[in-house]
């Protein structure tokens, strides 16, 4: 059962075919080890059109490849030495092999089992990973190292006696096994975005579709971006210029593991021992010591500046921009995507586009342009244009949804429309931008790549396709045929010499692929009631084919993952306007096709690496993602069936949260329902449409430039990377950054061009390394200790102990005992000042001075809040804290008409306080002061006195009562602790940060009615 190579072209034919770039030889390192004349010199696609340009028509020489003599070379352990800077080129024939065995069977048993298992695996776990408030992603590398150690464990207690052992163990697991196996579960690890919309017509539009139509809409959606790019692989794929940086780390740690070679075995010493080094090492970013993931001397010289948190901080999401932060977490310096492997080129544009970011926000910002400071500094949320900077209102947009699933202008009209922070506006507008950029970018610097991508559009060539279709299909199923096999391009990348050895997966078999999805995607979206028009259909599948050959070709050159759903939403409408459904289903059709795309281009590159049959790889593909659709749909309609309420709470639980979906829905509503009202000319993001006549422009500049001074090296400025990194810094956790050129730095800059040998050698290996130990560090702990099971387990050591202790009456004692006895120690939590909206409209209206409310205090500390409500006229105030000292300190400060009542009690215990006596209990701090550990799973001593707590409160407040809370945790963390059982109504509304570092919030919680 081995589908290796069919048929295999002789020695002289592959040389005859491998040849390299025009390139001026004079100015590349000689190889050696190797025969005399002999020279692996190539050329980056820049640096040959630049010559080009700079020497007019002349023509540099072109030299040979000799693949027999660096297969000989391979055999008899000779290493190449470098003697210059390690080059594109180097990279690419000395840290991946010019090697191949095609005898090794790639579809064995072994193979299939392993790949259909961590395919289920892998669809089943992010299927599941949609709906949680831990996002566990599977990365290639992680799904490679299970393979690995799981393959290796088949080949040796499998007995190889007999027919059936030989069928079942082949023989020792192989590297084209491996790699099989390796792209058959990325393919099916990564979620359909197709169950966003079966999750989101569920919940929030009372919509079900049937499992049919639901598992062909996700195979459509997938299916779609997987057929444009095997269309486009001459373009995304052949070229060496089509690095894919990221598959190199990969391809290097498959070789180490499997292949003699002539380096010896201490390159997998080094995989081991740094494998080994950063598995550990993660425990304590992890678990042990969680700091580690942001360290600011800044914002810890300053812990009340917001304009520091804002600048410096980035150790939490949206924190801040993460300037000179520190991270000693591999898991956020990498982020899936490790400073390790891109080009310089790309890092310089990265650093230049982050270093404008943090100057444009902060710029922005402080501006006040868009009324910004009215809003988060980030934040990715949609705004009532009623907020202020002390209270910050979240735009309802189920209050606009009309009956028909439409948007009802007369209530957005009652409403107001919503509002973006500044940081939102910005990274709208540079996406924008970012995009007209990379159109012209590839058009100046890669026109006769991107030329091939469009070329089936010459009516002579479409014409001659259709006409010999039948003799193409015959030629591809008849034994020893070639099938539609080409001539080699002089820009290919040299591994493809070896991809000739093979047959050929014809253009048809891709073109049927999509043919199949746009059929079934039309028929889906008149079955599911989508609303979006048959040309409104086709309309997003060319956005989609567009956007794969732009971003897609973008991607595979600098390494950097474009990402741009909401500009499809945008677009989608302009198309269909005031109808969030159909603007899901185009966003799905338009922007999931990208996604695929990129991804089985991804493959196809790792594949190429890795010299594993074309048609073995689109058979692993097609059923990698079969499998992965049916499990993500079998998962996702479990779990929205049985977790419906949990999934439509703002809050969700610390097992089950609907953030995704409903972050997905809010978009579709205001990008897709409101695009004419916020964006179109005139209305207050105006702007962000308009910015793309800009990105047009933007690298024109440079590339004329290098026309008339070539030398300066302006052709390594990207601008639509430099764009997309301008806006980078708007969402998530920033503290990682300045790790994460530092270390991109020394390796690309530093050992490239000093160590060359060792660069070339160890650095992508180093790289696959700490990605393949962190992700299996963090997958084990995510299900051990953080929660992902529903049961996270605190380090029983370090800061986790102090958080029991502010439990403690001993702790507060010891504090407040130096106080000098007229100031308060710390007005936690905020002032009566940056609180005074919230009081106005909670206390002050509801519950005014003359109708003198008892006032209960809870934990009260040394507050001046009660002195505040006092100057207000309210009289009745009765204050308890369960440390001795402060209560005794604020007997003295209190003056004896204020109304004010202090007095020892236990918060959780409170016997001298009759039941029903209460009007409004306000709580600052107290709760939070029993909280420590996991928040995504509390210990049973948070639950058991936070559970004593409320419920004395409960039990206090009058029937008409009310708690009023304010803390600066997430909702969706607060909410499982505050009603467990049901026993309170409860509003929260944002109260903005102040001067403080956080973004505080306000809870209102009345008794439920029975």
């Amino acid at each position: 059962m081995a589908m290796a190579g069919e048929e295999n072209y002789s020695p002289e034919d592959v040389q005859a075919v491998a040849h390299a770039s025009s390139v001026d030889v004079a100015q590349q390192p000689e190889s050696t080890d190797i025969k005399s004349g002999s020279n692996v010199a190539f050329a980056s696609l820049h640096d040959r059109k630049a010559d080009d340009s700079a020497s007019g028509n002349a023509k540099t020489a072109i030299e040979a490849i000799d693949i027999e003599e660096q297969e000989e070379d391979f055999a008899n352990g000779k290493v190449h030495e470098l003697t210059a800077p390690a080059t594109a080129d180097d990279v690419i024939t000395n840290a991946i092999h010019l090697h191949d065995d095609p005898s090794l069977p790639a579809i064995t048993f072994r193979s299939m089992f392993l790949g259909v298992g961590l395919s289920i695996f892998g669809g089943v776990l992010s299927g599941i990973y949609y709906f949680k408030p831990q996002t566990i992603v599977l990365p290639a590398v992680f799904l490679a190292v299970m393979a690995f150690l799981l393959g290796e464990t088949m080949s040796l207690i499998i007995p190889r006696k007999g027919r059936i052992g030989r069928f079942l163990n082949p023989g020792p697991f192989n590297i084209k096994e491996h790699l099989a196996i390796t792209i058959m579960a990325n393919s099916a690890s990564i979620s359909a975005l197709g169950i966003e919309i079966i999750a989101v017509e569920r919940l929030y539009y009372d919509k079900r579709l049937n499992g049919a139509i639901s598992v062909f809409l996700l195979l459509s959606s997938q299916f779609m971006g997987y057929g444009v790019a095997g269309l486009m692989r001459r373009t995304m794929v052949y070229p060496k210029v089509m690095l894919w940086p990221s598959n190199i780390p990969i391809n290097s740690m498959l070789e180490n593991l499997h292949l003699r070679l002539p380096e010896g075995r201490k390159p997998l010493r080094v995989f081991l021992l740094v494998f080994a080094a950063i598995f550990i090492w993660e425990l304590f970013p992890q678990w042990i010591m969680p700091i580690l993931t942001g360290i600011s001397v800044f914002c810890l010289a300053d812990r009340k500046s917001q304009v520091f948190t804002n600048i410096f901080g980035g150790a939490q999401g949206n924190e801040g921009l993460g300037l000179l932060s520190i991270c000693l977490d591999w898991q956020y310096i990498s982020g899936g995507y490790s400073p390790l492997y891109f080009p310089i080129s790309s890092l310089i544009s990265q650093g230049i586009g982050v270093c404008g970011c943090i100057i444009l926000f902060a710029g922005v910002y402080y501006s006040n342009i868009w009324d910004a400071t009215r809003y988060p500094f980030l934040s990715q949320l949609i705004f009532s244009d009623t907020s202020t900077a002390a209270n910050v209102v979240q735009y309802n947009q189920t209050l606009i949804i009309g009956p028909d699933n439409r948007i009802n202008m007369t209530a957005v009209d009652d409403l107001g429309l919503p509002a973006f922070s500044a940081s939102n506006v910005l990274n709208l507008l540079l996406t924008n931008m970012c995009i007209a950029a990379a159109l012209v970018h590839l058009f100046l610097w890669c026109r006769d790549e991107v030329k091939v991508a469009f070329s089936f559009l010459d009516p002579r060539k479409l014409y001659h396709s259709i006409r010999n279709l039948p003799v193409t299909a015959r030629r591809a199923f008849t034994p020893g045929a070639r099938g539609d096999d080409e001539e080699w391009k002089d820009h290919y990348d040299p591994h493809y010499a070896f991809m000739r050895s093979y047959k050929k997966c014809p253009d048809w078999w891709y073109g049927i692929v999509l043919i199949l999805s746009l059929v079934v995607g039309l028929i889906v979206i008149y079955q599911a009631d989508s609303t979006l028009p048959w040309w409104g259909f086709f309309i997003a599948s060319l956005v989609g084919y567009v956007l794969i050959v732009l971003l897609g070709s973008m991607q595979g050159i600098t390494g950097v993952p474009f990402t741009i759903q909401s500009i499809v939403q945008m677009i989608g409408g302009y198309i269909q306007p005031g109808n969030p459904v159909a603007n899901m289903y185009f966003s799905l059709y338009g922007y999931n096709a990208l996604l695929q795309g990129k991804l089985l281009a991804q493959d196809l590159k790792l594949a190429q690496y890795g010299h594993l049959a074309p048609r073995v790889t689109f058979f692993v593909q097609m059923l990698g993602t079969l499998i992965g659709v049916v499990f993500n749909y079998i998962m996702a309609n479990s779990i929205v069936t049985n977790q419906f309420e949990i999934l439509l709470s703002v809050e969700g639980t610390n097992i089950w949260s609907g953030n995704q979906a409903q972050q997905i829905n809010a978009q579709a509503v205001t990008f897709g329902g409101l695009p004419h009202q916020l964006f179109s000319v005139g209305a207050r993001y105006e702007w962000v449409p308009l910015s793309m006549f800009f990105g047009f422009l933007a690298p024109i500049p440079f590339w004329l430039a290098h026309r008339k001074w070539p030398k300066l090296g302006l052709n390594y400025v990207n601008t639509p990377v430099i764009l997309f990194y301008l806006c980078y810094l708007n969402v998530g956790i920033n503290s990682s950054l300045m790790m994460f050129f530092i270390v991109g730095f020394t390796s690309q800059w530093f050992i490239r061009k000093r160590y060359p040998n060792l660069f070339v050698r160890y650095n992508y290996l180093v790289s696959a390394a700490l990605d393949g130990g962190t992700s299996v560090m963090v997958f084990i702990l995510s299900f051990a200790v953080l929660g992902a099971a529903g049961a996270a387990v605190a380090f029983p050591m370090g800061a986790d102990e102090e958080g029991k202790a502010l439990a403690t009456p001993e702790f507060w004692n010891t504090r407040y005992e130096k106080s000098d006895g007229s100031n308060p120690t710390h007005e936690w939590f905020r002032s009566f000042d940056a609180l005074k909206l919230f009081f106005e409209k909670r206390l002050l209206a509801s519950k005014p001075a003359n109708t003198n409310p008892r006032i209960l205090h809870l934990g009260s500390g040394d507050s001046t809040i009660p002195f505040d409500l006092s100057s207000l006229n309210y009289k009745s105030q009765f204050c308890v804290d369960f440390s001795q000292v402060v209560i005794d300190l604020m007997k003295t400060r209190t003056p004896a008409d204020s109304g004010i009542e202090w007095k020892w009690a236990d918060v959780r215990n409170m016997p001298e306080i009759p039941s029903s006596s209460i009007d409004v209990a306000f709580d600052k701090g107290t709760l939070d002061a029993m909280i420590h550990g996991s928040p995504w799973s509390p210990p049973d001593d948070v639950l058991e006195n936070s559970g004593r707590y409320l419920g004395e409160v409960h039990r206090v407040l009058k029937d008409d009562g009310v708690l009023l809370y304010v803390t600066y945790r997430q909702p969706h963390f607060m909410k499982p602790l505050l009603n467990p059982d049901g026993k309170w109504e409860m509003e929260m509304e944002v109260l903005g940060g102040g001067e403080s570092s956080f973004d505080y919030y306000g809870w209102v919680l009345r008794k439920a009615r029975t």
